[in-house]
Protein backbone atom coordinates (compact mmCIF):
# COMPACT_ATOMS: atom_id res chain seq x y z
CA UNK A 1 0.00 0.00 0.00
CA UNK A 2 2.83 2.41 0.86
CA UNK A 3 4.49 1.80 -2.53
CA UNK A 4 1.22 2.43 -4.34
CA UNK A 5 0.67 5.68 -2.45
CA UNK A 6 4.24 6.73 -3.21
CA UNK A 7 3.61 6.38 -6.94
CA UNK A 8 0.27 8.19 -6.67
CA UNK A 9 1.91 11.00 -4.70
CA UNK A 10 4.74 11.40 -7.21
CA UNK A 11 2.40 11.69 -10.19
CA UNK A 12 0.03 14.01 -8.35
CA UNK A 13 2.60 16.38 -6.81
CA UNK A 14 5.35 16.32 -9.44
CA UNK A 15 3.45 15.62 -12.62
CA UNK A 16 0.19 17.31 -11.69
CA UNK A 17 -1.49 14.18 -13.04
CA UNK A 18 -4.51 12.48 -11.52
CA UNK A 19 -4.09 9.00 -12.96
CA UNK A 20 -5.17 5.58 -11.70
CA UNK A 21 -2.44 3.39 -10.25
CA UNK A 22 -3.25 -0.29 -10.47
CA UNK A 23 -2.57 -2.64 -7.59
CA UNK A 24 1.04 -3.40 -6.72
CA UNK A 25 2.38 -6.59 -8.29
CA UNK A 26 4.46 -8.27 -5.58
CA UNK A 27 7.75 -10.02 -6.16
CA UNK A 28 7.27 -13.80 -6.48
CA UNK A 29 9.92 -14.21 -3.76
CA UNK A 30 10.56 -11.87 -0.85
CA UNK A 31 13.46 -13.81 0.67
CA UNK A 32 16.61 -15.20 -0.98
CA UNK A 33 15.69 -13.54 -4.28
CA UNK A 34 18.87 -11.64 -5.15
CA UNK A 35 21.04 -13.11 -7.90
CA UNK A 36 24.02 -10.92 -6.94
CA UNK A 37 25.83 -10.00 -3.72
CA UNK A 38 28.86 -7.82 -3.05
CA UNK A 39 30.29 -8.56 0.40
CA UNK A 40 32.89 -6.20 1.85
CA UNK A 41 35.55 -8.24 3.63
CA UNK A 42 36.86 -7.14 7.02
CA UNK A 43 38.05 -8.33 10.41
CA UNK A 44 35.66 -9.25 13.22
CA UNK A 45 36.20 -8.52 16.92
CA UNK A 46 38.31 -11.68 17.22
CA UNK A 47 40.64 -10.61 14.42
CA UNK A 48 39.23 -13.18 11.96
CA UNK A 49 38.28 -12.34 8.34
CA UNK A 50 34.53 -11.93 7.93
CA UNK A 51 31.89 -10.85 5.44
CA UNK A 52 29.17 -8.34 6.24
CA UNK A 53 27.80 -4.95 5.34
CA UNK A 54 28.69 -1.38 6.21
CA UNK A 55 26.94 0.23 9.15
CA UNK A 56 24.88 3.25 8.15
CA UNK A 57 26.93 6.28 7.05
CA UNK A 58 30.19 4.50 7.96
CA UNK A 59 32.73 2.10 6.52
CA UNK A 60 32.61 -0.08 9.60
CA UNK A 61 31.73 -3.63 8.58
CA UNK A 62 29.00 -5.37 10.57
CA UNK A 63 29.50 -9.15 10.24
CA UNK A 64 26.59 -10.89 8.49
CA UNK A 65 27.23 -14.60 7.92
CA UNK A 66 23.69 -15.24 6.59
CA UNK A 67 21.98 -12.42 4.72
CA UNK A 68 18.35 -13.36 4.02
CA UNK A 69 18.21 -11.49 0.71
CA UNK A 70 20.36 -13.88 -1.29
CA UNK A 71 20.42 -17.67 -1.68
CA UNK A 72 21.99 -19.53 1.23
CA UNK A 73 24.68 -20.96 -1.04
CA UNK A 74 26.10 -17.48 -1.71
CA UNK A 75 26.39 -16.81 2.03
CA UNK A 76 28.06 -20.19 2.46
CA UNK A 77 30.59 -19.40 -0.27
CA UNK A 78 31.40 -16.08 1.38
CA UNK A 79 31.99 -17.77 4.74
CA UNK A 80 34.09 -20.52 3.12
CA UNK A 81 36.29 -17.90 1.47
CA UNK A 82 36.82 -16.10 4.78
CA UNK A 83 37.81 -19.40 6.38
CA UNK A 84 40.34 -19.94 3.59
CA UNK A 85 41.74 -16.42 4.04
CA UNK A 86 42.20 -17.06 7.77
CA UNK A 87 43.87 -20.42 7.14
CA UNK A 88 46.30 -19.00 4.57
CA UNK A 89 46.83 -15.67 6.43
CA UNK A 90 45.44 -13.63 3.53
CA UNK A 91 44.58 -10.24 5.00
CA UNK A 92 41.48 -8.21 4.13
CA UNK A 93 42.10 -4.70 2.86
CA UNK A 94 42.18 -1.96 5.51
CA UNK A 95 40.97 1.41 4.21
CA UNK A 96 42.75 3.47 6.87
CA UNK A 97 46.20 1.92 6.48
CA UNK A 98 45.85 1.04 2.78
CA UNK A 99 47.27 -2.43 3.54
CA UNK A 100 45.78 -5.83 2.89
CA UNK A 101 44.71 -7.74 -0.21
CA UNK A 102 41.01 -8.72 -0.36
CA UNK A 103 38.46 -5.89 -0.56
CA UNK A 104 35.20 -7.54 -1.64
CA UNK A 105 33.67 -10.89 -2.53
CA UNK A 106 31.40 -10.47 -5.56
CA UNK A 107 29.04 -13.37 -6.32
CA UNK A 108 26.42 -13.99 -9.02
CA UNK A 109 24.01 -16.90 -9.38
CA UNK A 110 21.80 -17.65 -12.37
CA UNK A 111 18.22 -17.91 -11.11
CA UNK A 112 17.34 -20.48 -13.75
CA UNK A 113 20.70 -22.08 -14.59
CA UNK A 114 22.01 -22.24 -11.02
CA UNK A 115 25.49 -21.37 -12.28
CA UNK A 116 27.62 -19.37 -9.83
CA UNK A 117 30.36 -16.83 -10.48
CA UNK A 118 32.93 -16.04 -7.78
CA UNK A 119 34.90 -12.82 -8.16
CA UNK A 120 37.46 -11.69 -5.59
CA UNK A 121 38.15 -7.96 -5.65
CA UNK A 122 41.80 -7.48 -4.61
CA UNK A 123 44.36 -4.71 -4.52
CA UNK A 124 46.75 -6.60 -6.81
CA UNK A 125 46.60 -9.27 -9.47
CA UNK A 126 48.41 -11.97 -7.50
CA UNK A 127 46.38 -14.12 -5.06
CA UNK A 128 48.39 -16.53 -2.88
CA UNK A 129 47.34 -20.20 -3.15
CA UNK A 130 44.90 -19.36 -5.98
CA UNK A 131 44.97 -22.85 -7.49
CA UNK A 132 44.36 -24.45 -4.11
CA UNK A 133 41.46 -22.06 -3.51
CA UNK A 134 39.84 -22.90 -6.85
CA UNK A 135 40.11 -26.63 -6.19
CA UNK A 136 38.64 -26.30 -2.70
CA UNK A 137 35.73 -24.12 -3.83
CA UNK A 138 34.80 -26.36 -6.75
CA UNK A 139 34.90 -29.41 -4.51
CA UNK A 140 32.64 -27.84 -1.91
CA UNK A 141 30.33 -25.98 -4.32
CA UNK A 142 29.90 -27.85 -7.65
CA UNK A 143 27.61 -25.12 -9.04
CA UNK A 144 30.56 -22.72 -9.31
CA UNK A 145 31.17 -22.27 -13.04
CA UNK A 146 33.86 -19.60 -13.00
CA UNK A 147 36.23 -17.86 -10.59
CA UNK A 148 37.83 -14.47 -11.29
CA UNK A 149 40.12 -11.96 -9.65
CA UNK A 150 39.24 -8.30 -10.16
CA UNK A 151 41.96 -5.71 -9.46
CA UNK A 152 41.04 -2.46 -7.72
CA UNK A 153 44.07 -0.71 -6.20
CA UNK A 154 42.49 2.74 -6.05
CA UNK A 155 41.48 4.60 -2.90
CA UNK A 156 37.82 4.70 -3.88
CA UNK A 157 34.32 3.65 -2.87
CA UNK A 158 33.83 1.99 -6.27
CA UNK A 159 33.79 -1.76 -5.74
CA UNK A 160 35.08 -3.13 -9.06
CA UNK A 161 38.14 -2.18 -11.02
CA UNK A 162 38.45 -2.54 -14.80
CA UNK A 163 41.03 -5.36 -14.78
CA UNK A 164 39.85 -8.99 -14.56
CA UNK A 165 41.89 -12.21 -14.39
CA UNK A 166 40.21 -15.57 -14.91
CA UNK A 167 41.30 -18.18 -12.36
CA UNK A 168 38.87 -20.89 -13.47
CA UNK A 169 36.20 -21.34 -16.12
CA UNK A 170 35.10 -19.05 -18.97
CA UNK A 171 34.92 -15.81 -16.96
CA UNK A 172 31.11 -15.60 -17.08
CA UNK A 173 27.96 -17.51 -16.16
CA UNK A 174 24.91 -18.14 -18.34
CA UNK A 175 21.25 -17.72 -17.50
CA UNK A 176 17.95 -16.78 -19.14
CA UNK A 177 15.60 -13.82 -18.59
CA UNK A 178 12.15 -14.11 -20.19
CA UNK A 179 13.62 -16.75 -22.47
CA UNK A 180 16.53 -14.53 -23.55
CA UNK A 181 19.89 -16.30 -23.06
CA UNK A 182 22.38 -14.03 -21.30
CA UNK A 183 26.04 -14.21 -20.29
CA UNK A 184 26.99 -12.39 -17.10
CA UNK A 185 30.45 -11.26 -16.07
CA UNK A 186 31.53 -9.10 -13.13
CA UNK A 187 30.80 -5.83 -14.97
CA UNK A 188 27.44 -6.83 -16.51
CA UNK A 189 24.37 -4.80 -15.52
CA UNK A 190 21.52 -7.16 -14.70
CA UNK A 191 18.31 -7.01 -12.70
CA UNK A 192 19.05 -8.47 -9.25
CA UNK A 193 15.58 -10.01 -8.85
CA UNK A 194 15.17 -12.28 -11.87
CA UNK A 195 11.64 -13.50 -11.16
CA UNK A 196 10.33 -9.99 -10.43
CA UNK A 197 12.04 -8.68 -13.57
CA UNK A 198 10.36 -11.39 -15.65
CA UNK A 199 7.00 -10.43 -14.20
CA UNK A 200 7.69 -6.76 -14.91
CA UNK A 201 8.79 -7.44 -18.49
CA UNK A 202 5.69 -9.57 -18.98
CA UNK A 203 3.50 -6.61 -18.01
CA UNK A 204 5.51 -4.37 -20.34
CA UNK A 205 4.87 -6.83 -23.18
CA UNK A 206 1.13 -6.79 -22.44
CA UNK A 207 1.13 -3.00 -22.51
CA UNK A 208 3.09 -2.89 -25.78
CA UNK A 209 0.37 -4.87 -27.61
CA UNK A 210 2.74 -5.66 -30.46
CA UNK A 211 1.55 -7.03 -33.79
CA UNK A 212 3.63 -9.03 -36.32
CA UNK A 213 4.04 -5.96 -38.57
CA UNK A 214 5.31 -3.62 -35.83
CA UNK A 215 8.70 -1.95 -35.42
CA UNK A 216 9.83 -1.80 -31.78
CA UNK A 217 12.36 0.84 -30.68
CA UNK A 218 14.00 -0.07 -27.37
CA UNK A 219 15.82 2.95 -25.89
CA UNK A 220 18.20 2.43 -22.94
CA UNK A 221 18.16 -1.23 -23.98
CA UNK A 222 21.12 -2.46 -21.90
CA UNK A 223 21.87 -6.07 -22.87
CA UNK A 224 18.71 -6.05 -24.97
CA UNK A 225 16.67 -8.26 -22.65
CA UNK A 226 13.37 -6.34 -22.76
CA UNK A 227 13.33 -5.90 -26.52
CA UNK A 228 14.60 -9.40 -27.29
CA UNK A 229 11.95 -10.90 -25.01
CA UNK A 230 9.38 -9.34 -27.40
CA UNK A 231 11.26 -9.94 -30.65
CA UNK A 232 9.02 -12.84 -31.59
CA UNK A 233 5.99 -10.54 -31.55
CA UNK A 234 7.25 -7.83 -33.95
CA UNK A 235 8.71 -7.38 -37.43
CA UNK A 236 11.80 -5.36 -36.44
CA UNK A 237 13.66 -4.55 -33.22
CA UNK A 238 15.98 -1.54 -32.86
CA UNK A 239 17.92 -1.19 -29.59
CA UNK A 240 19.96 1.80 -28.38
CA UNK A 241 22.37 1.83 -25.42
CA UNK A 242 25.33 4.07 -24.54
CA UNK A 243 27.49 1.37 -22.89
CA UNK A 244 29.60 -0.43 -25.56
CA UNK A 245 29.93 -3.68 -23.58
CA UNK A 246 26.15 -3.85 -23.15
CA UNK A 247 25.57 -3.42 -26.89
CA UNK A 248 28.02 -6.22 -27.67
CA UNK A 249 26.16 -8.41 -25.17
CA UNK A 250 22.83 -7.51 -26.81
CA UNK A 251 24.13 -8.53 -30.24
CA UNK A 252 25.48 -11.79 -28.84
CA UNK A 253 22.20 -12.49 -27.03
CA UNK A 254 20.28 -11.96 -30.27
CA UNK A 255 22.61 -14.33 -32.11
CA UNK A 256 22.11 -17.02 -29.46
CA UNK A 257 18.35 -16.76 -29.95
CA UNK A 258 18.71 -17.92 -33.53
CA UNK A 259 19.02 -16.60 -37.05
CA UNK A 260 15.43 -15.35 -37.28
CA UNK A 261 15.76 -13.09 -34.22
CA UNK A 262 19.26 -11.93 -35.14
CA UNK A 263 18.11 -10.96 -38.64
CA UNK A 264 15.31 -8.70 -37.37
CA UNK A 265 17.37 -7.07 -34.57
CA UNK A 266 19.67 -4.03 -34.81
CA UNK A 267 21.59 -2.55 -31.88
CA UNK A 268 23.38 0.81 -31.81
CA UNK A 269 25.86 2.18 -29.29
CA UNK A 270 24.81 5.79 -28.74
CA UNK A 271 23.30 8.21 -26.26
CA UNK A 272 19.55 7.60 -26.19
CA UNK A 273 18.69 11.25 -26.80
CA UNK A 274 21.12 11.67 -29.68
CA UNK A 275 20.11 8.39 -31.29
CA UNK A 276 16.40 9.11 -30.94
CA UNK A 277 16.90 12.57 -32.46
CA UNK A 278 18.83 11.14 -35.41
CA UNK A 279 16.31 8.35 -36.00
CA UNK A 280 13.46 10.84 -35.91
CA UNK A 281 15.30 13.08 -38.40
CA UNK A 282 15.73 10.07 -40.68
CA UNK A 283 11.98 9.58 -40.66
CA UNK A 284 11.79 6.48 -38.49
CA UNK A 285 8.26 5.93 -37.20
CA UNK A 286 8.33 2.99 -34.80
CA UNK A 287 4.97 1.59 -33.80
CA UNK A 288 6.06 1.00 -30.20
CA UNK A 289 8.76 2.76 -28.17
CA UNK A 290 10.12 1.10 -25.06
CA UNK A 291 11.80 3.43 -22.54
CA UNK A 292 13.77 1.97 -19.62
CA UNK A 293 15.95 4.88 -18.41
CA UNK A 294 18.18 5.06 -15.32
CA UNK A 295 16.98 6.75 -12.13
CA UNK A 296 17.50 10.24 -13.55
CA UNK A 297 14.89 9.53 -16.23
CA UNK A 298 14.87 10.71 -19.85
CA UNK A 299 16.32 13.95 -21.17
CA UNK A 300 14.30 16.39 -23.25
CA UNK A 301 16.05 15.36 -26.47
CA UNK A 302 14.80 11.81 -26.02
CA UNK A 303 11.26 12.82 -25.12
CA UNK A 304 11.06 15.34 -27.96
CA UNK A 305 12.31 12.78 -30.49
CA UNK A 306 9.82 10.18 -29.27
CA UNK A 307 6.98 12.66 -29.74
CA UNK A 308 8.18 13.49 -33.29
CA UNK A 309 8.28 9.78 -34.14
CA UNK A 310 4.57 9.60 -33.25
CA UNK A 311 4.49 5.97 -32.13
CA UNK A 312 1.19 4.25 -31.50
CA UNK A 313 2.23 3.46 -27.96
CA UNK A 314 5.03 4.20 -25.49
CA UNK A 315 5.85 1.87 -22.62
CA UNK A 316 7.98 3.47 -19.90
CA UNK A 317 9.63 1.16 -17.35
CA UNK A 318 10.86 3.20 -14.39
CA UNK A 319 12.76 2.53 -11.19
CA UNK A 320 12.04 6.07 -9.95
CA UNK A 321 8.43 7.33 -9.78
CA UNK A 322 9.64 10.92 -9.31
CA UNK A 323 11.42 11.17 -12.66
CA UNK A 324 8.76 9.03 -14.36
CA UNK A 325 6.13 11.55 -13.24
CA UNK A 326 8.28 14.44 -14.41
CA UNK A 327 8.75 12.86 -17.84
CA UNK A 328 5.06 12.00 -18.21
CA UNK A 329 4.16 15.61 -17.40
CA UNK A 330 6.68 17.14 -19.80
CA UNK A 331 4.61 19.42 -21.99
CA UNK A 332 5.23 17.85 -25.39
CA UNK A 333 4.51 14.39 -23.97
CA UNK A 334 1.53 15.45 -21.88
CA UNK A 335 -0.14 17.11 -24.86
CA UNK A 336 0.01 13.92 -26.93
CA UNK A 337 -0.43 10.96 -24.56
CA UNK A 338 -2.34 9.97 -21.48
CA UNK A 339 -1.05 7.79 -18.71
CA UNK A 340 -1.93 4.50 -17.07
CA UNK A 341 0.29 3.07 -14.35
CA UNK A 342 0.83 -0.31 -12.78
CA UNK A 343 3.43 -0.85 -10.08
CA UNK A 344 5.73 -3.69 -9.23
CA UNK A 345 9.38 -3.79 -8.19
CA UNK A 346 10.47 -1.57 -9.94
CA UNK A 347 7.50 0.44 -11.25
CA UNK A 348 6.04 0.21 -14.73
CA UNK A 349 4.18 2.95 -16.57
CA UNK A 350 2.37 2.92 -19.89
CA UNK A 351 1.72 6.04 -21.97
CA UNK A 352 -0.91 5.69 -24.69
CA UNK A 353 -3.98 7.44 -26.19
CA UNK A 354 -4.26 11.21 -26.94
CA UNK A 355 -5.04 13.71 -24.20
CA UNK A 356 -4.03 17.20 -23.11
CA UNK A 357 -2.04 17.37 -19.89
CA UNK A 358 0.35 20.17 -19.03
CA UNK A 359 2.71 21.11 -16.21
CA UNK A 360 5.11 24.05 -16.10
CA UNK A 361 8.00 24.62 -13.71
CA UNK A 362 7.02 26.66 -10.64
CA UNK A 363 10.47 28.00 -9.80
CA UNK A 364 14.10 27.54 -10.73
CA UNK A 365 16.32 27.14 -7.69
CA UNK A 366 20.07 26.96 -7.25
CA UNK A 367 21.28 24.89 -4.30
CA UNK A 368 24.82 25.83 -3.32
CA UNK A 369 25.60 22.45 -1.79
CA UNK A 370 27.78 22.91 1.29
CA UNK A 371 28.58 26.55 0.49
CA UNK A 372 27.83 28.72 3.56
CA UNK A 373 26.52 31.73 1.62
CA UNK A 374 23.59 32.19 -0.69
CA UNK A 375 24.58 33.91 -3.91
CA UNK A 376 22.39 35.85 -6.35
CA UNK A 377 22.46 34.21 -9.76
CA UNK A 378 21.11 35.83 -12.91
CA UNK A 379 18.42 33.66 -14.44
CA UNK A 380 17.29 31.93 -11.26
CA UNK A 381 14.32 32.70 -9.03
CA UNK A 382 16.03 31.61 -5.78
CA UNK A 383 19.45 30.72 -4.50
CA UNK A 384 19.50 28.68 -1.29
CA UNK A 385 21.80 26.25 0.47
CA UNK A 386 21.07 22.60 1.11
CA UNK A 387 20.10 23.09 4.75
CA UNK A 388 17.39 25.50 3.65
CA UNK A 389 16.32 22.97 1.04
CA UNK A 390 15.56 20.44 3.78
CA UNK A 391 13.75 23.08 5.84
CA UNK A 392 10.81 23.19 3.43
CA UNK A 393 11.99 26.18 1.38
CA UNK A 394 11.39 24.25 -1.84
CA UNK A 395 8.20 22.91 -3.35
CA UNK A 396 7.66 19.70 -5.23
CA UNK A 397 7.26 21.45 -8.58
CA UNK A 398 10.50 23.38 -8.43
CA UNK A 399 13.52 22.83 -10.60
CA UNK A 400 16.76 22.45 -8.63
CA UNK A 401 20.32 22.92 -9.86
CA UNK A 402 23.21 21.89 -7.59
CA UNK A 403 26.67 23.33 -7.88
CA UNK A 404 29.73 22.83 -5.73
CA UNK A 405 30.56 19.77 -3.66
CA UNK A 406 31.15 17.40 -6.57
CA UNK A 407 28.89 15.04 -8.51
CA UNK A 408 28.82 12.48 -5.69
CA UNK A 409 27.52 15.19 -3.34
CA UNK A 410 24.76 15.97 -5.84
CA UNK A 411 23.73 12.31 -6.01
CA UNK A 412 23.74 12.01 -2.21
CA UNK A 413 21.68 15.21 -1.92
CA UNK A 414 19.16 13.88 -4.44
CA UNK A 415 18.69 10.67 -2.42
CA UNK A 416 18.35 12.72 0.77
CA UNK A 417 15.66 14.87 -0.84
CA UNK A 418 13.67 11.75 -1.69
CA UNK A 419 14.13 10.43 1.86
CA UNK A 420 12.75 13.72 3.18
CA UNK A 421 9.68 13.30 0.97
CA UNK A 422 10.71 15.98 -1.54
CA UNK A 423 10.39 15.15 -5.23
CA UNK A 424 12.03 17.86 -7.34
CA UNK A 425 11.07 18.15 -10.96
CA UNK A 426 14.73 18.30 -12.00
CA UNK A 427 17.96 17.81 -10.11
CA UNK A 428 21.08 18.84 -11.99
CA UNK A 429 24.75 19.15 -11.13
CA UNK A 430 26.91 22.01 -12.37
CA UNK A 431 30.60 22.23 -11.55
CA UNK A 432 30.52 25.84 -10.38
CA UNK A 433 28.39 28.98 -10.25
CA UNK A 434 29.21 30.01 -13.82
CA UNK A 435 28.26 26.60 -15.16
CA UNK A 436 25.06 26.63 -13.12
CA UNK A 437 24.11 30.01 -14.58
CA UNK A 438 24.95 28.87 -18.10
CA UNK A 439 22.84 25.75 -17.60
CA UNK A 440 19.82 27.85 -16.74
CA UNK A 441 20.30 30.58 -19.34
CA UNK A 442 20.69 27.99 -22.08
CA UNK A 443 17.38 26.50 -20.94
CA UNK A 444 19.01 23.09 -20.61
CA UNK A 445 16.61 21.13 -18.47
CA UNK A 446 18.79 18.07 -17.91
CA UNK A 447 22.48 17.66 -17.24
CA UNK A 448 23.72 14.74 -19.30
CA UNK A 449 25.50 12.77 -16.56
CA UNK A 450 24.32 14.06 -13.20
Amino acid sequence: RAKQESVLDAFRRIGGLEVPVLDILPSPDVDRYRNKVQFPVGIDKNGVPCIGFYAGRTHRIVPCPDCKLQPSVLNEIGNALCAFFAQQVIRPYDEQSGKGLVRHIFLRRGAHSGQIMVCLVCTRAKLPHAEQLCTALRGQFPAISTILLNVNAKNTNVILGSENHILYGPGYIEDTLCGVPVRLGPLSFYQVNTLAAERLYGVAAQYAQLTPDDTLLDLYCGMGTIGLSMAGQCRELIGVEIVPEAIESAKANAARMGEAVAAKSRFFCADAGQAATQLAAEGLHPDIVMLDPPRKGCDEATLSAVVRMSPRRVVYVSCNPATAARDAAWQAVASRFNVEITSSIPNNMEINAPATLRREFDEIIVCTGSHPKTLPVKGFNKTINFTQLLLNQVDAGDRIVFFGGGQSSCEAAYDMLLNFGKHPIIVEYAGDLVAAQATCLANTSFLRDA
